[in-house]
């Protein structure tokens, strides 16, 4: 029997834990970012994957690190957080889930980035800094 796409998601975010508790003490973030990156392309066998930081000097979604965008798009992205999704996503860490972008038109065009997409889970990657 197969597990649920957010139950092996999940289980899959589980497994980067702690890759995440390690990312503070790292003097190589990026390299951190994009192990994290491959390891849920590989693992989730997605078309596209993007690990996306608030600046908090602009207060703007900014791409740190991703797979299938182009680096032109990366370069480029800077998205103010204006839906309620968004924020739910950010502030409440509330998972996003499409299964089927036709079932949800309007949320889908919210977390499009570069392409279009036929299905998308979102959720929120924290750690602790320190100096």
């Amino acid at each position: 029997m197969l597990k649920s796409p957010v139950k092996q998601l999940t289980s899959h975010i589980i497994d980067t834990i702690e890759i995440l508790k390690e990312i503070s003490g790292l003097q190589n973030i990026e390299r951190t970012l994009h192990k994290i990156v491959k390891f849920l392309v590989k693992n989730l066998q997605c078309q596209t994957c993007a690990i996306i930081q608030i600046n908090p000097k602009t207060e703007a979604l900014e791409i740190l690190n991703s797979y299938g965008l182009s680096w032109k798009f990366c370069k480029d992205f800077r998205k103010d957080i204006i839906t309620d999704t968004i924020r739910d996503l950010l502030w409440k860490e509330k998972d996003v889930l499409i299964q089927k972008k036709s079932e949800n038109e309007g949320l889908a065009k919210q977390l499009k980035l570069e392409r279009d997409f036929e299905s998308c889970y979102c959720i929120v990657l924290s750690c602790s800094h320190r100096p």
